[in-house]
């Protein structure tokens, strides 16, 4: 359905810190052209904390209107408040995204009864897809695999991005459940996450790596694994380098480097020093 390269898309600002329309339509087709089969609009990359309900639903529409069909768009809409993500749902129901990423809840650290209670209410307010996404290291919680287990019995829970540092999960889960779709949330993972059965990736690099993350998968599906793990060790401090300062903060740094002018970050995350980003620049080669 969402192919296996997602890409979490960054949002684009002006000088004014205002949604930049037209960087963001030359993004979209940049992403499309370089082998991303999904983009995550209003995800943690997108700087979705920072952005009004408005500029969301205004972001949404320009994605949609952009994209034009060719490939799905999944909406990042989970909160730490459970009838405040379905309220935002109910809103933007209409839009026509092809699927909803919703977060762990964040912050109030339920424990997996709460985390179970959260996606079945949500599922249950929509009928697209839903994957789950959880990310520990931002949420306090872990979500186990016999709560994964249990909600994958949802019809609409379609799959879950990971982005914990335990590929051992990945594997365990697909092992149980194969018709469940598990996607590694962190390009330094990608290789050993897709040799334990992931089925693709959500990623940051893909926004100047797209083309190369493709060839490792391309690699991979084919059993090519010595040649796929060379070319993974190539890219792996390019993609360590992007998470050297907060994320988004290297990837749009990186993009306003190659001339795709999405502009800064917005508080409280702070733009690179310029010798932070020299060093970038030099690790990514560009």
């Amino acid at each position: 359905m969402f192919g296996k390269i997602i890409t979490a898309m960054v949002t684009p600002f002006d000088k004014s810190d205002n949604l930049n329309y037209e960087t963001l339509k030359i993004l979209i087709n940049h992403l499309i052209r370089n082998n991303s089969s999904s983009l995550v609009v209003c995800g943690t990359t997108g700087e979705a904390p920072t952005l009004s309900d408005i500029e969301k639903v205004i972001l949404i529409e320009k994605t949609l209107e952009y994209v034009n069909g060719r490939i799905p768009v999944i909406l990042g809409v989970g909160t730490n408040c459970t009838l405040t993500t379905i309220d935002f749902i109910k809103k933007i129901e209409h839009l026509g995204v092809a699927g909803y990423l919703v977060v762990v809840p964040y912050y109030n650290k339920p424990d997996q009864e709460g985390i179970y209670a959260h996606f079945k209410k949500v599922a249950n307010s929509t009928k697209k897809p839903i994957i789950i996404y959880n990310i520990p290291s931002r949420t306090g919680v872990d979500i186990d695999v016999e709560t994964i287990k249990e909600l994958a019995k949802i019809s609409n829970i379609y799959g879950l991005k990971e982005s914990s540092t335990d590929v051992s999960k990945i594997k365990q889960i697909k092992q149980e459940l194969k018709d469940f779709k598990v996607y590694v949330g962190d390009d330094v993972l990608l290789y050993d996450a897709m040799i334990n059965g992931a089925d693709g990736i959500v990623s940051v690099a893909s926004h100047i790596y797209g083309k190369s993350i493709h060839n490792i998968l391309q690699l991979i599906r084919t059993k090519q694994y010595e040649d796929a793990s060379a070319v993974f060790d190539i890219y792996f401090p390019k993609f360590e380098a992007l998470f050297m300062k907060p994320n988004p903060v290297p990837i749009k740094a990186a993009l306003n480097k190659l001339e795709i002018n999405v502009g800064g970050v917005r508080l409280p995350l702070v733009d690179m020093k310029n010798e932070l980003k020299t060093e970038l620049y030099k690790i990514l080669g560009i």
